[in-house]
């Protein structure tokens, strides 16, 4: 019994370390206000139809290093706007990919709303962990019901 109850606290960790590693990976990145300020400056400027330098400055942020589905979907939409179908697809894909079940951003592609990679982890993760908890549980009486046949 003892044994048992080690294995279940033992899973139960597990399952819970789990589970905060996958909120840490899905946990938004912060953007520095330098960045923030460029995006806006990009913004200002595909209001203003100044779709060439709102791309440059979108660019600037995602060679930055900058991962944000609204700068890859704001960056969509100006090449939409210069008339590069093929690039903003791409856009609009990346887009996709970091935020499916935003609303505007699924819009832009005929898919279903597919799981995130953090997503599919914390499902495949739980799941481990669910599988883990029923065999601790499950083995004492399999372990017993062969021990009393014997």
């Amino acid at each position: 019994m003892k044994q048992r109850t080690i294995l279940v606290l033992a899973a139960l960790v597990l399952v819970g370390a789990s589970l905060f590693i996958a909120w840490q990976l899905a946990a938004p990145t912060r953007v520095s206000d330098a960045n923030t300020e460029t995006f806006a400056r990009a913004n200002q400027l595909y209001r203003n139809g100044n779709y060439p330098a709102a791309a440059k400055m979108y660019e600037q942020l995602v060679t930055g290093g900058v991962e944000n589905a609204d700068l890859f979907y704001n960056l969509g939409v100006t090449y939409a706007a210069m008339g590069n179908a093929g690039r903003s697809e791409e856009m609009f894909a990346v887009a996709r990919a970091f935020a499916p079940r935003d609303p505007q951003v699924a819009q832009t592609g005929n898919m279903g709303l597919p799981l995130t990679q953090n997503e599919t982890a914390l499902l495949v993760l739980a799941g481990v962990g669910v599988i883990t908890v029923l065999f601790v549980l499950l083995r004492s009486r399999m372990l017993s019901k062969n021990t009393a046949t014997v």
